[in-house]
């Protein structure tokens, strides 16, 4: 009876390493830009989804298990005015930090403030050497599939790779390979939407995925956490698009 709830937790704890983030996390402080003390109790609420959160006595907040993509946040509070910040950037996997300032001043009923975000040059919570290409950059990009997005990345080569007959397909996604930092094609993990794409003998991906159909595209080259297994050279990790409520 031990052994085999012992071997259950090994199987589950294995299964996690087989499975790539998909979501990020937004967190931050709200404050009174007038007295510059924080506001407990201010509600943070990202706008087309069912997310949010209140601030605590320190007004700090943080919100967990967003999907990869670019939102509008709203923050309000009983008698500060309401501010709504666009385009804030969620990747997944990390953490983009946010703070807000609720100004006590009241305006024409019916108004708020609106903001549009930037992304910051620097982005503290990197610990590891990672690139992310967006919907918008992927767009504007003469590739198609993400592995030719990946291949425009310092440090990584693609070639084609031909296996039996696969010579004479025409479609380059299913016959390339990524060479990452100089390691082995076969060193590099694929995950989309959280799912390992890499085939466990031959080490290679062949999924395909249409442009349009993807968010964002992940490369870790060094400093890879622990739910990435099985990997030396690099993790790509596609986030593919979602409906939101409207």
């Amino acid at each position: 009876m031990y052994r085999f709830a012992a071997i259950l937790i090994g199987l589950a704890l294995m299964a996690g390493l087989l499975f790539g983030g998909t979501t990020g996390k937004l967190a931050g402080t709200v404050i009174n830009p007038e007295t510059g003390k924080p506001l407990a109790g201010a509600n943070v609420f990202i706008e087309g989804t069912r997310l949010g959160a209140a601030t605590d006595l320190d007004g700090e907040y943080y919100i967990i298990n967003i999907p990869a993509g670019r939102y509008s946040v709203t923050v309000s509070s009983m008698g500060y005015q309401s501010v709504t910040v666009r385009n804030i950037l969620i990747t997944a996997d990390f953490t983009t930090s946010y703070d807000f300032d609720l100004s006590s001043k009241i305006l024409e009923a019916g108004k708020e403030g609106v903001i549009v975000a930037e992304r910051p040059l620097v982005e503290t919570d990197k610990t590891s050497s990672v690139r992310v290409a967006t919907a918008e950059e992927i767009e504007n990009l003469p590739v198609r599939g993400y592995r030719d997005v990946v291949a425009l990345q310092a440090g990584v080569v693609e070639f084609d790779y031909y296996p039996g007959d696969d010579r004479q397909s025409d479609d380059h996604s299913q016959s390339s390979r990524l060479q990452i930092r100089g390691g082995r094609p076969n060193e590099v993990g694929y995950w989309v939407d959280g799912f390992s794409q890499t085939d466990p003998q031959t080490g290679f991906s062949t999924t395909a995925i249409n442009n349009t159909a993807i968010q964002e595209v992940i490369l870790m080259t060094g400093g890879f956490s622990a739910e990435y297994g099985k990997i030396m050279s690099g993790a790509v990790n596609v986030i593919t698009k979602s409906g939101t409520e409207n």
